[in-house]
């Protein structure tokens, strides 16, 4: 093994492939493969196969930037690559043959789900393909055969079964694909299943679309979408009810009163619910909207004396959680001229569009018009500039003398620009009680009075005194 590692140390590139064969090794550490072409007799850049006594690989794939070809790795009884798939899924996706060893890279899925999972081995731990689930599925033999699985590469679809929930899945941690190199676009849909009242499941989604609707009693949990939008999340069309438990995050928050946020926790990351901006709006209380990221939900800004979003500095997307539900409804606000300003909003999920109109101070720019789009375009009209618009000619917004309304971070204003206030004649000047520089004055005393005039006369002698001395050199040099 010495010799081994003395000898591969300054080898990375095998430009005729890796063939390890009928050894006595316990363990490959000696390899740090990067550049692997085929065998000259093989489609295969890498051959692992009958090494009784190999228990580990010793190096990672997803080092081998450049492995050509195929992998087989077999009949290998004492080795466990379950930490090792990852690797070689992101290096050779399906161009893999694994079998016969002590734990494999999971078990293909072939021909019809409901065949295979009634011949399935106890030994799978992770599928790959599509899990599909329907009303030709036997609740006891997914019971028996999911027991052991963690995993799935691939896609999950349940539809039209009579399930009350999905127990049977709790023991999956991760469904996930590559959407950047996999030739088929995986998701989750469970739709059409009249029963289902929970879904009593913990996995994970990474780089798959989501599905959930169609689902009469169905209440999710907070938990469960979390776990949904753990990882790189492709679209989703969700028309749920969200069931909020006592173990339910803080971060989580319910919004039962659309427009006050009197009663809304500091601190409040997702949101669920129909927020909404209008004449009314809870100024006071919309320091709370600070953390904000996610809502699921829509969000309403009508006949409100908004300016700006700048108590939503952190809202990254909003996700429709209900059919027939614009995600963002933005209309008749004559003084609203800036809208999701930040680099952090990342758009809509929804099968509806976003409705902005009747904005007079309002432009939609173009990277505004993008992120906007859901599965639909944005739908925009009698703004300052719509969606589409000629943006070559030039217009200017009319100056709006009015105070901005405060951006709130615990009711300190964002902007420098501050606004002053006049209070009845006779009193002095105090600044608003909204702006950065707020301080309460006071009236003044007599005495007080006295200090500004001593200022100026002092201030007056001083600039007596300079124009005499300059007078007085003047005519000494004369």
């Amino acid at each position: 093994m010495r010799e081994l590692t003395a000898y591969f140390q300054k080898y990375d590139t095998f430009r005729y492939g890796v063939r390890v064969n009928n050894t006595n090794l316990e363990t490959l550490s000696f390899l740090q493969p990067w550049f692997v072409n085929p065998l000259d007799d093989s489609v295969n850049s890498v051959e692992i196969t009958n090494n009784r006594n190999l228990t580990s690989l010793g190096f990672d794939f997803k080092d081998c930037t450049y492995c050509y070809g195929s992998v087989v790795i077999t009949n290998n009884p004492k080795l466990n690559l379950k930490n090792d798939c990852d690797g070689i899924i992101a290096i050779y996706n399906t161009r893999r043959k694994i079998s016969g060893n002590l734990a494999d890279c999971g078990c293909e899925i072939i021909g019809g789900f409901n065949k295979f999972i009634s011949t399935m081995p106890s030994s799978c731990w992770m599928l790959f393909g599509n899990v599909t689930i329907d009303e030709n599925s036997d609740l006891g033999v997914l019971q028996k055969k999911f027991a052991n699985v963690t995993r799935i590469n691939g896609g999950l679809s349940v539809q039209k079964t009579l399930f009350t929930d999905l127990s049977f899945l709790r023991s999956i941690e991760l469904i996930d694909s590559d959407p950047y190199q996999s030739t088929v676009f995986y998701s989750i849909v469970i739709k059409n299943n009249p029963n289902l009242i929970s879904l009593g499941m913990h996995a994970k989604r990474d780089g798959l679309y989501l599905t959930i609707r169609d689902n009469p009693k169905l209440c999710v949990t907070p938990e469960e979408l979390t776990n949904f939008y753990a990882g790189l999340g492709l679209d989703s069309n969700l028309d749920v009810t969200v069931c909020f438990k006592n173990e339910t995050s803080p971060k989580w928050c319910e919004l039962k009163n659309t427009t006050s946020l009197a009663n809304l926790p500091e601190g409040c990351e997702v949101l669920v619910g129909d927020l909404v901006f209008d004449e009314d709006f809870d100024f006071e209380n919309s320091y709370k909207l600070f953390y904000v990221e996610y809502i699921f939900g829509s969000f309403t800004i009508t006949n409100s004396s908004l300016r700006t979003l700048n108590m939503l500095p952190n809202l990254i997307k909003i996700r429709s959680i209900r059919d027939n539900k614009n995600p963002i409804h933005i209309s008749n606000n004559s003084g609203l001229h800036e809208i999701f300003f930040t680099f952090s909003f990342q758009g809509v999920e929804s099968g509806e569009s976003c409705v902005i109109e009747n904005n007079p101070s309002l432009a939609m720019d173009v990277h505004t018009c993008s992120i906007l789009k859901g599965r639909k375009e944005p739908k925009t009209g009698n703004n300052f500039q719509n969606c589409g618009d000629d943006t070559t000619t030039t217009s200017v917004r009319k100056y709006d003398s009015t105070p901005l309304n405060i951006d709130v971070y615990k009711g300190v204003p964002k902007f420098l620009e501050v606004s002053h206030a006049v209070d009845d004649p006779g009193t002095v000047t105090q600044n608003n009680t909204w702006d950065r520089n707020f301080t309460f004055i006071e009236d003044s005393d007599e005495d007080e009075d006295e200090e500004p005039e001593k200022s100026t006369s002092c201030f007056q002698k001083s600039i007596y005194l300079n124009i005499t001395v300059v007078l007085l050199i003047f005519l000494i040099f004369e």
